[in-house]
């Protein structure tokens, strides 16, 4: 066992690194990213929360919300 007694960590991932409609200013890619980061915590005995961090459209509704930049930027253009 690590001395930090570290059990487990959290990985934060978006939906978008599955699944981007044509509209959305987002990348994908970061599937191979997760497996690396749970091969690496197998390799130490680390449990893996995998943490659905960003879910389609807005959470809040605020400024660093997607949705806003949808309704300011694509929306209009529609």
């Amino acid at each position: 066992m690590p001395i930090s007694r570290l059990n487990h960590v959290r990985v934060p991932i978006g939906y978008w690194a599955y699944d981007i409609a044509p509209h959305e200013p987002f990348i994908n890619g970061q599937h191979d990213y997760l497996l690396k980061a749970i091969s690496w915590a197998q390799t130490y005995n680390i449990k893996v929360i995998v943490d659905l961090h960003g879910a389609p459209g807005s959470q809040n509704g605020h400024a660093m919300s997607y949705l806003l930049y949808f309704i300011l930027t694509i929306a209009p253009m529609s």
